[in-house]
């Protein structure tokens, strides 16, 4: 009785090609994925708390403008700041700094002295500094 398969060779041309198919298919998801990720990415320059308000200088580092008032959100202390001015920046482009003022924990009154921790979180990334005012 003779039972009838595919060749070795032909199993393993067969089983090359679903690797490469594979690895194809990895290549633009993650290409993708990475992509986004760091599309919109910042850094946090120096700090600074001028009349109980914290300010901070921010740079784009990444490939995409950030705006500012959907892009980022502004937490004091665990508390978002929804007051904050942008001196008066709307939009960062990429490759430049711009500086954020008026940043509080309590949507517009002035912070007490002491140091708080300033974290900003976005599309790409999530920046903390301690700020001493």
């Amino acid at each position: 009785m003779r039972n009838k398969a595919i060749s070795g060779i032909i199993a393993t041309i067969l089983l090359v090609l679903i690797a490469i198919a594979l690895v194809g298919v990895a290549y633009v998801f993650f290409s993708g994925m990475v992509g986004q990720k760091t599309s919109k990415t910042f850094s946090i320059g120096e700090t600074d708390c001028i009349s109980n308000y914290i300010l901070l200088t921010l740079t784009n580092d990444g490939t995409e403008p950030i705006t500012v008032a959907t892009d980022l959100k502004i937490f004091v202390d665990g508390v978002q700041d929804t007051s904050v001015t942008y001196n008066p920046v709307t939009t960062i482009a990429t490759h430049t700094t711009s500086t954020l003022t008026g940043i509080d924990n309590t949507a517009g009154t002035a912070l007490a002295s002491g140091t708080y921790t300033v974290m900003i979180v976005g599309p790409s990334n999530t920046q903390k500094r301690d700020v001493t005012c």
